[in-house]
């Protein structure tokens, strides 16, 4: 990577300068410019530095440049407020100093320093020492959205883009002892494409996949972010409602159902009208765990089915 390719990495990184002697600022400001950086915030003062960054005042950077000794809070009391900071945790750190003693050095890396950088500044050297420093911060960034995006694709189902039955089980699970340590209402709901195999021996798999797939669409646009839905298997789908009780499940329930109803799932088949059945299950202090819940929603769905399909069942102590 040649100089101008460099600079073009540099340029848009939000770099944050702090130094109390005016003169080393403008320096340090004036060797970043000529280095291609576009984006330098000086400041002056640690401590109003500091009271700004904990305000949430300042937008997290790309760098931070601190000198070591500095009144009020020095360069490494001030990067390890940076460290503690969640929202700052990506940034780069980087020193500046006149000193050059170990105790100053193991001190500075201590405080979560990535490099070190003697006044005044060489260009050259501060040019070297940036490169490599965002070339490693854009090659982990790269990776943790890899890694993200690897972990997504783990727990979401490929076709309807809902998550999956392994992740399901687990979330419902944790909801579960949720439910019971501190007493949080929760429901678990079924639901089942009626007559889906219809769909597939008359218009194809392939319209029955555009169906699986418009129900996941529109199952993820209308619950809130709070709550859960997967794909439980073939045309069957599962939803966790953390915080619902009765009266807000079957209203969910019912909302989706006619929303199903409503919609045109199958575009390629603008004929084509699917209708879904629901089971709704609610945790009470009768049910003995998570599976108990999923029996009993289950048993609500085959209810709905047997008394003729498109409605809402919600399980009862009568219920089979």
């Amino acid at each position: 990577m040649g100089e101008t390719d460099s600079k073009r990495l540099f340029s848009g990184k939000l770099i944050y300068v702090l130094d109390d002697d005016p003169d080393s600022l403008f320096l340090a400001q004036r060797t970043l410019q000529s280095i291609g950086c576009d984006r330098i915030r000086s400041f002056g003062d640690s401590v109003d530095f500091l009271t700004q960054l904990k305000a949430g005042r300042l937008q997290s950077p790309d760098l931070f440049l601190f000198d070591v000794m500095m009144p009020g809070f020095d360069g490494p009391t001030v990067a390890r407020v940076v460290r503690e900071d969640p929202r700052h945790q990506d940034a780069g750190i980087v020193f500046l100093t006149s000193q050059t003693r170990e105790q100053s050095l193991e001190e500075c890396f201590a405080a979560g320093a990535q490099d070190f950088l003697n006044k005044p500044l060489s260009r050259a050297e501060l040019f070297c020492r940036l490169r490599n420093l965002f070339r490693l911060q854009d090659l982990n960034r790269g990776l943790a959205q890899r890694n993200e995006e690897l972990t997504i694709t783990s727990i979401t189902d490929r076709l309807t883009g809902v998550y999956n039955r392994a992740y399901l089980d687990q979330r419902l699970l944790e909801e579960f002892g949720k439910c019971r340590r501190y007493g949080h209402t929760l429901a678990f709901l079924m639901l089942d494409i009626d007559q889906f195999k219809q769909v597939n021996d008359t218009h194809g798999h392939q319209a029955g996949d555009e169906v699986l797939a418009g129900l996941g669409h529109l199952l993820r646009e209308m619950l809130r972010t709070s709550d859960l839905v997967a794909r439980y298997g073939g045309e069957e789908f599962s939803l966790i409602l953390a915080g619902s009780g009765d009266a807000r499940a079957r209203e969910t329930a019912e909302r989706i159902r006619r929303a199903v109803l409503a919609a045109m799932l199958c575009p390629s088949v603008p004929t084509l009208h699917i209708t879904a059945s629901l089971g709704v299950a609610v945790c009470t202090e009768d049910v003995s765990g998570a599976d108990e819940l999923v029996r009993r929603a289950d048993a609500a769905l085959y209810q709905a089915k047997k008394s003729g399909r498109d409605r809402t069942v919600v399980w009862t102590a009568t219920s089979p």
